[in-house]
C-alpha cells in the first residue's frame, strides 16, 4: 500500500501542532488532527470531520474519527498532526516522517527516517543549533513571539503573514519531483 502521508511529530509543547498546520498551508495540502488535543481546530476554527475534510478535499480535517481508515489516509497526500505520539500508527508508516523539537541540551532519540525540524529558535544565538540537536537539521523556526500568538486567535496561519523566502524554505522541508507520484524528502 503506497504512503503518501506527511506525519508530523515531535517532542511535548515543541509544536509539532504549530508546525503541521502551517506547513499544511504552505504546501495547500489537506491537515488532519491525528491526535485529540483540541489545538488545531481551536487555532483554526475548524470541526470538520477527517472524512468529510477526504472527500470534499477540504483544507481540515480537524475532528479525528476513529474509525475512519488508516490506509485511506495513508493513500493521500495530507499532512497528520501526530502530536507526541512517537508510536502513533501514521507516523510509524509514513515514508515522510518529521520531528519538532526544541532548544533543550536533553534531546531524546530522534525517531529514525525523520527529518527534524527545531522550534522556537532565539535570534542571535551565540552557539550553532546543531551543537544542541546532535543531528542534521531541515528547518529551523525562529521564536515567533507575539505574531505565533495571534496567529492562534485570529485563526490564521502564521507561514501566511511571511515573506516568500520563508514559505519557500518550509515548502522544500517536503516536496513532490517526477510524475508527482511519490513525496521527496530533502536533508
Amino acid at each position: 500500500m503506497p504512503s503518501y502521508a506527511i506525519a508530523v511529530a515531535g517532542l511535548p509543547g515543541a509544536g509539532t501542532s504549530f508546525v503541521a498546520w502551517n506547513l499544511a498551508v504552505v504546501m495547500g495540502l489537506t491537515l488532519l488532527e491525528g491526535v485529540k488535543t483540541g489545538s488545531l481546530s481551536t487555532w483554526t476554527g475548524d470541526s470538520t470531520t477527517v472524512q468529510q475534510a477526504l472527500d470534499e478535499t477540504l483544507p481540515l480535517g480537524t475532528v479525528v474519527d476513529d474509525d475512519y481508515s488508516i490506509d485511506s489516509i495513508m493513500a493521500r497526500r495530507v499532512i497528520v498532526d501526530c502530536g507526541a505520539d512517537r508510536l502513533h500508527s501514521i507516523f510509524v508508516r509514513a515514508k515522510t516522517r518529521i520531528w519538532v523539537t526544541r532548544l533543550d541540551p536533553v534531546q531524546p532519540p530522534i525517531p529514525a527516517r525523520a527529518l527534524v525540524v527545531v522550534n522556537r529558535v532565539p535570534q542571535n544565538l551565540p552557539f550553532d543549533v546543531r551543537e544542541v540537536v546532535k543531528t542534521k537539521i531541515a528547518l529551523t523556526i525562529p521564536d515567533g513571539g507575539l505574531d505565533v500568538v495571534l496567529s492562534m486567535f485570529t485563526h490564521r496561519a502564521w507561514i501566511t503573514s511571511q515573506d516568500r523566502e520563508i514559505q519557500e524554505k518550509w515548502k522544500s522541508l517536503v516536496s513532490t519531483k517526477g510524475d508527482g507520484d511519490k513525496w521527496d524528502s530533502i536533508g
